[in-house]
């Protein structure tokens, strides 16, 4: 059953994700988007919000977009009184979007972006629904709030007991617990959990040079070519275009509300082999060198600590082996029934035909945000 949904408040508009999904919220001529972006002042914001529309289709009307100077570690979302009751008069639907996905951040920093930012934004939507003209809240968490489990993990798990291997991982799945309490409550909403997003599968656009980009520019700059990790390690890849089609798509359906929905590739993710295949076609470099992870941490860490030290290269190496050991180790398959069923023909493509694609443009444009 569809629903209509033409004013969302937004937060992590300008984000990778946010950045893909905007447009196309914003090509129903109905539409309204309220974006909380954090600015000094309304000048500030003004110039941010005509960056912002510089990046649209000129079909696209200004008054479409408005933004709303907020912060999600404060209370009421940093919002104003003025434009707080703004959104209680016309919003009604929420998307949430925004999040730190840094891996290196302490709990208590992880907190009070992803757990406190998301109590706010069900705070919010429980106001608006008890005003009476809301229809939902779209809330992305990650697959990963599946931490360090091993094996087949399915939409309707979350807390089972789980470690976690950083503090993203822990704050986004324990934001997701408390919205899957709030759910259980009446709160009128639905959790998207994409796993590692990357750019367009198309044109290889991408906001953003994020996540698995990180690493990729580390070898693409010849840094560091030696890979702690197993070859056949699996990799859950999906495009940008691919999620944001399908939280458009989910947000449409009544039936979807109170559920959850791994966007994922699941039984089609590739490995690391494959993805580093893909990248010495794009880049001609000597082979990735891999090396035992166990062997890594008890042999040879702690001594190159020094070595990684002298240098720029060196230290941003350091930092992205540490984050991202534990993922080219071992990582868990997301199942994708639920999201299967409402999404229909809407499937990702195999990261094998597009993966190439997402590379080269990474490289051409050398791994410069482009964010509006």
């Amino acid at each position: 059953m569809t629903q209509p949904v033409q004013t969302t408040l937004v937060s992590g508009a300008t984000g990778f994700l946010g950045s893909a999904l905007l447009p196309r919220l914003l090509s129903n001529s109905q539409a309204k988007v309220f974006a909380i972006v954090r600015a000094a002042d309304q000048i500030e914001l003004e110039a941010r919000r005509q960056k912002y529309l510089a990046h649209l289709p000129k079909s696209f009307h200004p008054d479409q977009l408005i933004f709303l100077n907020g912060d999600l570690t404060r209370p009421r979302l940093g919002l104003g009184d003025k434009d707080l009751q703004v959104v209680f008069d016309q919003a009604d639907s929420i998307i949430h979007m925004a999040a730190s996905t840094r891996f290196d951040l302490t709990r208590e920093q992880a907190q009070a972006i992803n757990i406190d930012g998301g109590r706010e934004i069900a705070a919010l939507a429980r106001q608006l629904q008890d005003h009476g003209n809301f229809n939902r809240l779209d809330y992305v968490s990650t697959s990963y709030v599946a931490g360090q489990r091993k094996g087949r993990v399915f939409e309707h798990e979350c807390d089972e007991g789980q470690a976690f291997r950083n503090s993203y991982e822990w704050s986004k799945a324990k934001a997701e617990m408390h919205l899957r309490q709030e759910m259980a409550d009446g709160l009128r909403a639905a959790v998207h959990r994409p796993s590692i997003i990357v750019g367009d599968s198309d044109s290889g656009a991408a906001a953003s040079f994020s996540a698995l980009y990180i690493p990729v520019m580390i070898y693409y700059r010849g840094w560091w070519r030696t890979l702690p990790g197993n070859p056949d390690t699996m990799l859950d890849l999906v495009p940008v275009n691919y999620v944001a089609d399908s939280i458009l798509k989910l947000r449409k359906n009544t039936e979807t509300l109170g559920k959850t929905f791994h966007l994922a590739a699941g039984d089609s993710a590739i490995t690391i082999e494959d993805v580093v295949t893909r990248l010495n076609t794009v880049i001609d470099a000597p082979p990735v060198r891999y090396i035992n992870p166990d062997t890594w941490r008890r042999w040879i860490h702690r001594p190159m600590i020094p070595f990684f030290s002298l240098t720029k290269g060196g230290r941003a190496t350091r930092r992205v082996i540490e984050s991202f050991l534990p993922y080219f180790t071992y990582n868990p398959q997301f199942d994708t029934a639920v999201a299967d069923k409402y999404l229909g023909d809407l499937q990702p493509p195999s990261a094998l035909d597009y993966f190439e694609t997402v590379l080269r443009y990474a490289v051409e444009n050398d791994f410069r945000d482009s964010a509006p």
